[in-house]
This record gives structure tokens, C-alpha cells and sequence, in this order.
């Protein structure tokens, strides 16, 4: 006799993720940026968010469901000689990610591109995601510079996103 064993559980909300991935890129794949975030509320217990812990835990092959929903307001300019500036913290990068592939991929066919500049900010250095990637879109034209900024990092004084853009270097590179 088989026993069936059932839980309680309560609805979760929709979680939205951004594609950090260009088609011209990856073809048929999307790639998504997800923070795991794992917490404790005293004592030797951890416990883990819902959606990203089922997310990180997913194999390569594993079947899941999901729904796309595109956003129209956010796109890649048409002109691609438009300049663009490119503000982010953390998994925030995700969907820039994508546009900065586009733009990879837009110049690969060598069409006139403007100035690009990424403003990104996460805790530390240490958790700086995609550095490589950052620096090969730099080194290749994607992206003119990137400026990054911690409000963790030891031994540095806070720095966010907004106060590196009152820098008198972001300032003169952006006038």
C-alpha cells in the first residue's frame, strides 16, 4: 500500500527574472542571473529564498515551466551610433548583460557604434559578477569604460552607484 504524504503550502507570487542573454548569442538558451540568498533568523537554522533556491538547484536537463513576458519599454536603441549609459548593481546586470551582448554582436557586423559606459556597483569585489565579461567588452569595443563602485568592500569606504556619479571622473567622461 502506497501512503501519500501531503504539505501545506502557500501560494508563492510570480517571481520575475531579466534574460541576461543576447539570441544572437546563445540561440535557442537564455541565460538568467539569479542571487541565492540563504538567511537565518537566530540559532544554527538556515534557510534559503523559494524561487531562487529552486532555480540554482535545477540540472542541466531537468524539465521546468516558465513564461516569457517581453517589456517593450526596455530595448536596444535603434540607432546603434546612440550613445548609452548603462546603470546596475548586483544580478541587476542580468538584462544589461543581454544589451551589452547585442551590442557585441551589432558591432561584430560592423556597424558605427556610439560611446558605451557601464556604472555598476555590488558589495565587494569579490562578488563582482561577470568581471571577465565586462573587461572583454571593453577590450573589444563594446563598452568605452566601466566604472565599478562596493559599499562592502574592507578597508574602503561606501561608495554607490549614485555617489560614483558625482565623481569628478564620471562627470568629465559623461559631460
Amino acid at each position: 500500500i502506497a501512503v501519500r504524504q501531503s504539505i501545506a503550502m502557500k501560494m508563492n507570487h510570480p517571481r520575475s527574472y531579466s534574460i541576461a542573454s543576447c539570441k544572437s548569442n546563445v540561440g535557442p538558451s537564455i541565460d538568467l542571473v539569479v542571487g541565492r540568498f540563504l538567511f537565518s533568523r537566530g540559532g544554527s537554522n538556515v534557510e534559503v529564498g523559494v524561487c531562487s533556491q529552486f532555480l540554482t538547484s535545477v540540472n542541466e536537463g531537468d524539465e521546468i515551466t516558465f513564461k516569457i513576458e517581453s517589456n517593450p519599454s526596455f530595448h536596444y536603441p535603434l540607432d546603434p551610433s546612440a550613445p548609452l549609459i548603462f546603470i546596475c548593481t548586483g544580478t541587476g546586470f542580468a538584462p544589461i548583460r543581454g544589451l551589452l551582448q547585442k551590442r557585441s554582436y551589432i558591432r561584430s557586423r560592423g556597424d558605427k557604434m556610439g560611446k558605451a559606459y557601464l556604472i555598476f556597483g555590488s558589495r565587494s569585489k569579490e562578488e563582482g559578477l561577470f568581471d571577465d565579461e565586462i573587461e572583454t567588452f571593453i577590450t573589444e569595443g563594446t563598452l568605452t569604460t566601466a566604472f565599478r563602485c562596493y559599499s562592502r568592500e574592507p578597508g574602503e569606504k561606501k561608495q554607490y552607484t549614485s555617489d560614483i556619479m558625482k565623481t569628478e571622473k564620471v562627470e568629465q567622461v559623461l559631460a
